[in-house]
C-alpha cells in the first residue's frame, strides 16, 4: 500500500485523516492537494532554448590593476608572464555568449583585504586577489621543492578560483536555475570545465584539490558549519571525484594511493556524467557554435 500524505505538509493532519488518505490512494483515488491562495506560484526563469540562441552582447574583460604593495609585484609578473589566466579568459570569450561584459580584475586592492577572491554582483566583476595567490605559494612551498613547481601550483589554483567565480557570474547574469547551494554549484563548474578542456588542465583541478586538503588540516571539524561553503576536505574530495570519474583508468592512482577513498570513487563515474549532462543543458543556449567553454591548451 502506498501512502500519500503530501497535503499534511501544508496543514496538520490527524491519524484518522492520514488513514483515510491512505485508503483513497490504495483504491486508486489520488488525494487532492490544497494549495493556500497566499502561496505564489513560482515563475520559470527565462532560459533560452537550443532553438533560440542567446545573443552575444558581452565579453569577459581581463584587467591587471596596478599592484599597490611591493610584496605582490613578483606574483604579478608570474601571472602576466605565464599567460595562463589570459588563456582561460580567451577560451571563455571564444565559446560563451554573454548578455553583458564581465570584468576580471587581478588586484591586491582593499576589496581583497576584506573579502579575498570574489564576484561583485552589483559591479559584474570577478576580483582575483594576489593575497590569495601569495597564501597558495606559502602553502605549496611546504610540499614542493622548486620555484617552478610552486608557480605552476599557484597558477593552477588561481585558474580554478577564476572559474569558480565565473560560475557565480554566469548564475547571476544568465539567470541559471540551480537547486543546490550556489557555492557547491560554482565548485562544480570550475572543476568540470578544467577537466573538459583536456591538454593537462585536469592537473589544475587536482592542485586545487590539494590546496583544499592542505587548508583542511588547519580547519576544525566543527568550524563554521553554518557557512555557505562546504568544509575544505569535502571540497577537495568532490574535485577529486570528478577528476577520477572523468577517466578512471588515467586517474586510477588516486584510489590506489588512498587519495580518494574507494567508497566514494565507486560513485564518481555516475556523478561526473550527471553533472556534465546538467551543465551541458544549462549552458547549451549560450555556447557559440556548440564549442566547449575552454579550448585553449594549458601552457
Amino acid at each position: 500500500m502506498s501512502l500519500s500524505v503530501f497535503g499534511c505538509f501544508l496543514s496538520a493532519c490527524s491519524d484518522t485523516e492520514i488513514a483515510q488518505k491512505a485508503v483513497r490512494t490504495e483504491q486508486g483515488t489520488q488525494p487532492q492537494i490544497a494549495i493556500p491562495e497566499e502561496v505564489p506560484k513560482p515563475q520559470p526563469l527565462p532560459v533560452p532554448t537550443q532553438a533560440s540562441k542567446a545573443r552575444d552582447l558581452g565579453d569577459f574583460k581581463l584587467v591587471y590593476a596596478s599592484v599597490e604593495k611591493p610584496e605582490y609585484q613578483n606574483l604579478e609578473q608570474v601571472f602576466k608572464t605565464s599567460g595562463q589566466i589570459d588563456s582561460l579568459v580567451a577560451g571563455l570569450n571564444k565559446t560563451l555568449a554573454l548578455p553583458t561584459d564581465i570584468t576580471i580584475r587581478m588586484t591586491d586592492g582593499s576589496n581583497c583585504s576584506k573579502s579575498g577572491t570574489h564576484y561583485r554582483l552589483s559591479q559584474k566583476e570577478i576580483v582575483l586577489c594576489y593575497q590569495d595567490a601569495s597564501r597558495y605559494a606559502q602553502e605549496f612551498s611546504k610540499h614542493l621543492k622548486s620555484e617552478a613547481e610552486i608557480a605552476t601550483a599557484v597558477l593552477d589554483v588561481s585558474s580554478w578560483d577564476l572559474l569558480h567565480e565565473t560560475g557565480h557570474a554566469l548564475i547571476s547574469v544568465l539567470q541559471l536555475p540551480i537547486t543546490g547551494r550556489e557555492e557547491d554549484v560554482a565548485d562544480e563548474i570550475a572543476t568540470l570545465k578544467l577537466i573538459e578542456a583536456g591538454n593537462g588542465w585536469d592537473q589544475a583541478a587536482m592542485n586545487a584539490a590539494k590546496e583544499f586538503a592542505y587548508t583542511a588540516q588547519q580547519q576544525s571539524s566543527t568550524k563554521e558549519l553554518w557557512d555557505v561553503h562546504a568544509l575544505d576536505q569535502q571540497r577537495s574530495y568532490n574535485i577529486l571525484c570528478f577528476v577520477y570519474g572523468s577517466n578512471p583508468k588515467k586517474h586510477a592512482s588516486l584510489v590506489q594511493k588512498g587519495t580518494l577513498p574507494e567508497a566514494r570513487a565507486n560513485t564518481c563515474v555516475d556523478e561526473y556524467a550527471q553533472k556534465t549532462a546538467s551543465w551541458n543543458t544549462l549552458l547549451s543556449a549560450y555556447l557559440k557554435n556548440q564549442a566547449r567553454p575552454i579550448t585553449t591548451p594549458k601552457s
